[in-house]
């Protein structure tokens, strides 16, 4: 897929003073805000985009000012605010510091992570509290003067895909300028009450201090995305660095080079190296031969009143030069401005005769990109760029936000190179040389052709032989895993999707027995043993469940309604943008019970 790119208050989030004002909202002992999780939580996302997770307000990190214990990040009013995983609403209301909507989620993790707090330490969590502040309940008037106000209550679940409240304006959020607190208290909601008179507070209590209990939302979300992925794979191109002896090394295909300290200099390699265990390292092949520098003794050049910078390697006649494609090119090879060498222009033709062109110097291997304006972000492997599948992947491969190349996407192919094969969460966690794979090797390497999974899947693609046919669904025994679709339309329904070791296709094996009526219902029992499933279901009229534009009738809700269960439980799942980049949503099932 593409990424593209989820306590009563303490002090009024950013005031001006460190008193903690009483709360006068719901008693904080009430059984609708202490009831059970909604869900397991096992799919993670920012509360917008990751983009806009970096955009601090007033650089309100988490304890920046030695007391904040939460993420200040500054959105435009109206803006709607996701939740970061599905849980059970424990508070949904007013507070003071927080303004008109406070909400408080508890999330229960299918098993203990391990998590940095408050202060440094590691500590294992396995059920949390997100705190949402400076909120309100509804986006604003409708055209006709209308307001609907979303209608949620402490004890309600809540998914990824939903909207839990709007960023509200400065004069009625409780805190200065729009923006919204996100804080992470790592305590169920009854062991919040019962440690903290604030337990949703905005601001560490400067007598007894609270920090251990709380997380630093970046460093956290980091955490629970990677959690469950171990990877195993890199892309061509990516610089290494072995934690074990501190040595550096490039990813060949099926194979490592080493990269002498030297050359590691003299290459500018610094900062862009991605520290990784013995398991990776073993798995990415044996060594072959050194790595030889590419720039060593090369200098840049550029000419009075001219813009072309130009990388050349020595004034020798016949010397190689190259010029560059574009600033993110320029950049990637680890040159600043100001390192170049003016020369009048006059002195251009002599140089152009005494230097051999090489060519233009395109982004560089190993680097990220993506267009502007656009959410899709890729590496360049081996003179193409792959796709990351989303953010989690992209965190878990040890890539950073910082390193990415923003480019003009109509010269996005011949920067970067075209688009190749989307890197998923299956692959990096594949060993792909397992003769020298010193642990679990995680089987063979999947395919990647699923890049545009839900993008005019394939009519019937066929089902595999051992596939089980789909169970009357009258006769449901306890550990049957079902999916039911209520459609707006009577007609034949199908199910696409794909699952580890599986293109994306059209389940053969779930089809429509009663094209007369608007439901539609599948055994899922083919994934048995699967890890996950991304799945979409395809209406009789060519539209799609997930569809999110208004032009074919989604208009960002999905088209009927889905639920999958097992024995007669309710199975959550996420609602995640589609690969392809077209308005609609694909259904995730991680892990497959």
């Amino acid at each position: 897929m593409l990424f593209c790119a989820a306590v009563v208050l303490a002090i009024a989030c950013g005031s001006s003073d460190n008193r903690e004002p009483q709360d006068p909202g719901v008693p904080i002992n009430s059984i609708a805000e202490q009831g059970s999780a909604a869900c397991t939580a096992a799919w993670f996302r920012y509360p917008t985009t990751p983009a806009d997770f970096a955009k601090l307000y007033k650089n309100r990190g988490f304890y920046t000012d030695g007391n904040h214990l939460g993420r200040d990040i500054a959105y435009p009013e109206g803006t709607g605010i996701h939740p970061i995983a599905c849980g059970a609403i424990r508070v949904y209301r007013p507070a003071t510091g927080y303004g008109r909507l406070v909400t408080v989620i508890e999330h229960t993790l299918p098993a203990p992570v391990s998590v940095e707090n408050g202060v440094g330490k590691t500590v294992s969590v396995k059920t949390f509290l997100s705190i949402y502040g400076h909120l309100r309940t509804s986006l604003g008037p409708k055209p006709d003067g209308s307001v609907t106000d979303l209608d949620f209550r402490p004890g309600d679940g809540i998914g990824t895909d939903e909207t839990l409240g709007y960023v509200d304006a400065d004069a009625t959020n409780g805190d200065g300028a729009e923006h919204l607190h996100l804080g992470i208290r790592l305590q169920s909601y009854a062991e919040a009450v019962a440690t903290d008179p604030y337990p949703f507070r905005g601001y560490d209590d400067p007598v007894s201090s609270k920090r251990t209990w709380f997380a630093d939302p970046d460093t956290f979300l980091k955490s629970l995305m990677k959690a469950n992925m171990t990877v195993r794979w890199h892309p061509t191109g990516t610089i290494l660095t072995r934690q074990t002896d501190g040595t550096h090394w490039r990813v060949g295909k099926e194979s490592l080079s080493f990269i002498p300290p030297a050359v590691f200099l003299a290459d500018h390699l610094a900062g862009r190296d991605i520290p990784v265990s013995d398991e990776e390292f073993h798995c990415l092949g044996g060594r072959t031969q050194d790595v030889v520098s590419e720039l060593a003794g090369h200098k840049l050049i550029r000419f009075s009143g001219k813009p072309a910078v130009y990388e050349y390697a020595g004034t020798a006649p016949g010397s190689s030069r190259w010029t560059f494609l574009n600033e993110p090119s320029f950049f990637s090879w680890g040159w600043a401005f100001g390192q170049e060498e003016v020369q009048p222009a006059s002195a251009e033709a002599a140089f152009f005769g005494q230097t051999k062109n090489a060519g233009y110097r395109r982004l560089r291997e190993g680097s990220l990109v993506k267009g502007k304006g656009e959410s899709e972000v890729s590496v360049v492997s081996d003179g193409r760029r792959l796709p990351i599948y989303d953010w989690a992947t992209f965190l878990a491969l040890g890539y950073k936000p910082e390193q990415i190349y923003e480019v003009d996407p109509g010269v996005i192919d011949e920067t970067a190179g075209p688009r190749g094969p989307v890197i998923t969460p299956d692959d990096i966690q594949v060993c792909h040389t397992p003769t020298s794979c010193v642990t679990d090797c995680g089987g063979p390497p999947p395919p990647s052709s699923h890049a545009d999974a839900g993008n005019n899947a394939p009519a019937d693609a066929g089902a595999p032989p051992d596939q089980p046919k789909p169970a009357d669904a009258g006769s449901v025994n306890e550990s049957q895993l079902l999916l039911t679709f209520q459609g707006p339309i009577a007609g034949a329904y199908t199910l696409a999707g794909w699952w580890p070791g599986h293109d994306w296709q059209t389940i053969a094996a779930c089809p429509d027995t009663n094209t007369g009526d608007k439901e539609f219902v599948c055994d899922l029992g083919f994934l048995s043993g699967a890890s996950s499933f991304e799945f979409q279901v395809n209406l009789p009229d060519g539209r799609y469940w997930g569809d999110q534009s208004c032009g074919t009738g989604g208009c960002n809700t999905p088209v009927g309604t889905l639920v999958i269960t097992k024995g007669g439980a309710i199975v959550p799942y996420s609602f995640i943008p589609n690969p392809s980049g077209a308005p609609y949503y694909n259904g995730l099932l991680a892990p497959v019970p």
